[in-house]
């Protein structure tokens, strides 16, 4: 995976020529310089920004020289779908190490933990684990103990060797106290 930073200092279509030069390589385009720049000005409250979109809002009190400098990163963000930090650490998580993001619940009906939080909590696991592995990575006592997990969204019982898929929601139910 090749990071092509400077996207925003760079040639028309140079990530189109490098990704036909190299083609066993996932190559995205980002600009490092944005994506900083756009998280300190939503730090300090002059915009309103989520990392990987493609959009910001400009709130009252920007100076003219930073609507200036915004309404430039504005335009790099709509053209390019985004400073390309995101995609690219998405890419690094999900693509490159074969993850996958799974949500254990102890209140599959709340999506929430013991003390109410909705999905406080995300599991990266390797593509192929099952509920037992998921057990194991919250603790070992629960997955010793473990008699079966429970699909959240459709309250479907699942065996300990159910295979996790990207998104699920979980409760693992287990003897341990």
């Amino acid at each position: 995976m090749i990071a092509a930073n400077k996207l925003d200092k760079a040639a028309p279509n140079s990530v189109e020529e490098l990704r036909k030069k190299l083609v066993a390589y996932e190559i995205i385009g980002c600009s490092g310089a944005i994506e900083l720049a756009l998280k300190k000005a939503s730090k300090s409250g002059i915009i309103s920004y989520v990392p990987g979109e493609d959009a910001i809002s400009v709130r009252e009190g920007a100076s003219q020289e930073q609507k200036k400098a915004l309404e430039y990163m504005q335009a790099y963000l709509k053209k390019n779908k985004g400073t390309g930090i995101q995609e690219l650490v998405n890419s690094c998580v999900f693509v490159a190490s074969e993850n996958i993001a799974v949500y254990p619940v102890e209140n599959e009906n709340k999506y929430a933990d013991h003390s109410g939080n909705v999905l406080p909590d995300v599991l990266l696991m390797r593509k192929g684990s099952t509920a037992i592995d998921m057990a194991r990575k919250i603790h070992t006592d629960i997955a010793d103990k473990m008699l079966y997990a429970l699909d959240a969204r459709s309250k479907k019982r699942l065996g300990k060797d159910y295979v996790l898929q990207d998104g699920d929601v979980i409760k693992i139910v287990s003897a341990a106290k």
